[in-house]
């Protein structure tokens, strides 16, 4: 559902609630993985691959962040 609303949720919601989806998601992933560390990847391993296809974005900012420090 979540990869669903990324990617077509601006073409349902935004003209008519101007809600959008697409930002949502990405700030959801950004949350959830906020503060980055072992415990948090361990816990959200299961779902990785849904993240990071709803919200490359997000994941990728994370990723170069990680390997900057």
């Amino acid at each position: 559902m979540l990869i669903l609303l990324a990617v077509h949720g601006n073409e349902l919601f935004k003209s008519r609630l101007a809600f959008n989806c697409e930002e949502a998601v990405n700030k959801l992933v950004e949350e959830l993985f906020s503060p980055l560390n072992l415990r948090v990847l361990l816990a959200q391993s299961s779902d990785f691959s849904v993240y990071a296809e709803a919200s490359p974005k997000s994941i990728f900012k994370y990723y170069r962040k990680r390997f900057e420090n």
